[in-house]
């Protein structure tokens, strides 16, 4: 990168939903787009959003259309929030529209801050054992005295060998292991292969199905609502795709757009795809079969939330409990095998 260039930071979903919000006022002003965003930008908080509705302003002054501003990433704005955005300004009512995406924008922050809520107690009990691991590892084990205790005829138990080969190999491959995992992983997106990541994500338990219902919930959820408004099927699921995360659903709605573009009705352009399980996809046939495929689309979405609430709950119950119980487990079994010899050789001089 050049010493000239800054990193662009990207909002978080719910910073952008306060510029949309910001956005949808300016057009409902009777003032020019460029002057009633220069009014709200002056009086807002410092922050984020702030510099990026000053950046607006700037390129809206300088002579630049909104659909230019929003194809600049430069913006600090994600590209589901640009392509979100783009679909509003050419739609003839974009006050609504940026109404709607606000809403998506706080949901899906909600979404996310409950996930990563749920996973935060496990990831510091990780990062304890981590370094109660490498304390054991590199200080308590290298302490052991194997030459005294075996003068005295006491043989190790297999628990503390197990450890010191541990501490003298066993450590290394396990590093070594990781950073091999990481380069595969690394090279594997590098090459574009993260849809295949994303499917390998969905079969951890509690973990992937929470966030394939998630995933599934904003698809569904922006397709509903961009049809609502009046965007053209083809058009709306490559909008869509553009504002997923989840590249195994992008690939799939990008499918679906061709097919649609071709003739086909939209159940019969995902049915392969393997995009939404057998219960969604009933509800999109009964929806066209009704001509009533929008609020088909917002009934399935609500109920894959539904899902992912669901999951999410057992992930709040199990997955702490769970990694407790193995932290302890394995805090146990270090010190038993750390003082089982000195235990041992005091049994042994007291005998």
């Amino acid at each position: 990168m050049p010493k000239n260039q800054k990193r662009t930071i990207v909002l978080s979903a719910s910073d952008s939903a306060l510029v949309v919000a910001q956005l949808a006022e300016a057009t409902h002003s009777d003032l020019p787009l460029s002057q009633s965003l220069q009014v709200i930008a002056e009086e807002f908080p410092r922050g984020k959003p702030k510099r990026v509705l000053a950046a607006m302003v700037e390129r809206l002054v300088a002579g630049r259309t909104m659909t230019e501003i929003l194809a600049d990433p430069s913006m600090g704005l994600s590209n589901e929030v640009r392509a979100l955005l783009a679909a509003a300004f050419r739609s003839t009512e974009p006050r609504t529209v940026l109404a709607d995406v606000r809403e998506f924008l706080l949901e899906t922050a909600q979404r996310r801050l409950r996930f990563w809520q749920t996973m935060a107690y496990p990831c510091v009990l990780f990062v304890f054992a981590a370094a109660f691991l490498m304390f054991t590892v590199f200080y308590v084990v290298p302490g052991i005295s194997v030459s005294m205790v075996e003068d005295f005829g006491i043989e190790l138990p297999a628990a503390t060998k197990f450890l010191m080969w541990f501490a003298d190999w066993g450590i290394w491959i396990l590093l070594g292991g990781v950073v091999v995992a990481l380069v595969v992983v690394a090279t594997v997106a590098a090459a574009g292969g993260r849809r295949w990541l994303h499917r390998l994500r969905r079969v951890v338990p509690f973990v992937g199905p929470t966030m394939r219902y998630d995933a599934q919930t904003g698809v569904l959820r922006v397709l509903a609502m961009l049809l609502r408004h009046q965007v053209p099927l083809g058009e709306a699921l490559r909008l869509t795709a553009e504002t997923s995360r989840d590249q195994s659903l992008r690939y799939s709605c990008n499918i679906a757009a061709r097919r649609v573009d071709a003739g086909k009705p939209l159940s019969k352009a995902m049915e392969d795809t393997n995009c939404f399980p057998g219960q969604i996809m009933r509800m999109i046939e009964w929806g066209e079969s009704r001509s009533q495929l929008k609020e088909s689309l917002r009934t399935a979405s609500d109920l894959c939330s539904q899902y992912a609430q669901l999951y999410s709950q057992w992930l709040r119950v199990a997955v702490p409990a769970a990694t407790f119980l193995f932290v302890v487990w394995i805090a146990n079994v270090m010190m038993a095998s750390t003082f089982a010899p000195l235990i041992s050789l005091i049994n042994a001089l007291s005998g």
